[in-house]
């Protein structure tokens, strides 16, 4: 079984966050985006915010707040990434769906 299938399965059971908060049905449409884009050997995604946020049927803005709030509840880390050329300028982000791991420390 491949890694975004079994990241679209532990997401999709999802009804509360690791740190035991609920989740919105948003935050958890954009889970399942992010979790369909996961690669299957390094379980990283980096869709581009414009993607996450067509797919989710949500603004950039919205994702982005989207992106906080489940950092914040502990179901996703974020790597936010610069252009290498244009240190000005985004690159994708890395993301690592954090559903049935471990509850980082600190």
């Amino acid at each position: 079984m491949e890694l975004s299938i079994a990241a679209i399965a532990r997401v999709k059971a999802m009804v509360i966050a690791p740190n035991g908060e609920p989740l919105s049905a948003r935050e958890k449409l954009l889970l399942m985006v992010l979790a369909d884009y996961c690669n299957p050997e390094s379980g990283l995604a980096w869709p581009s915010m414009g993607e996450l946020a067509r797919l989710s049927l949500t603004s950039e803005r919205h994702a982005r707040s989207l992106i906080r709030s489940l950092e914040r509840k502990c179901c996703l880390s974020c790597e936010f990434r610069k252009n290498p050329q244009n240190r000005a300028r985004n690159t994708t982000n890395l993301y690592r769906i954090l559903v049935g791991q471990p509850l980082p420390h600190g």
